[in-house]
């Protein structure tokens, strides 16, 4: 399982880096992954317990692409990982996400321009202003990797 679930993220980084999203079938993969595991292992009610961790972590995760704290193909990710790690597992790496994303965020700013002209240009920012992004399945691949090893 713990192979499989580094797969799916190798592979998730790779094409966000590459192409600048996550395919569809990947995460979609990943998910119907997660819920034949939990139905082969505990039958129908694991499946049921999968199935509500993963619409669950997508809920919490959907609030945070309304906002535009998250991409889509993020999301989908997230859920997939749920579907395998369940709810805490899920919650545990949607949270230490975002503490990751955060740090690269601010190393990428820090890179790239001044941090002091960054903060001033989010305060009087234009609507077409081009903003720093990262991509994100490299946080959520450092949050998974701490969740497995244990170190949170």
């Amino acid at each position: 399982m713990i192979a499989g679930v580094l797969c799916l993220l190798t592979l998730s980084v790779i094409f966000d880096e590459k192409k600048g999203k996550i395919p569809n079938v990947l995460t979609a993969t990943g998910l119907a992954a997660g819920l034949f595991y939990h139905l082969y292992r505990a039958g129908p009610p694991g499946l049921l317990l999968s199935l509500k961790s993963t619409f669950l972590i997508w809920l919490v995760t959907f609030l945070l692409y309304l906002i535009r704290a998250l991409r889509g193909g993020d999301s989908k990710l997230l859920a997939a990982l749920a579907a395998i790690l369940g709810i805490q597992g899920g919650m545990t790496i949607v949270i230490l996400s975002l503490f990751y994303g955060g740090v690269l965020g601010v190393l990428k700013i820090l890179a790239t321009r001044n941090l002091r002209t960054q903060i001033l240009i989010l305060r009087s920012a234009p609507k077409n202003y081009q903003f720093t992004t990262i991509h994100y399945s490299v946080a959520i691949l450092l949050a998974t990797i701490q969740y497995l090893e244990g170190w949170y």
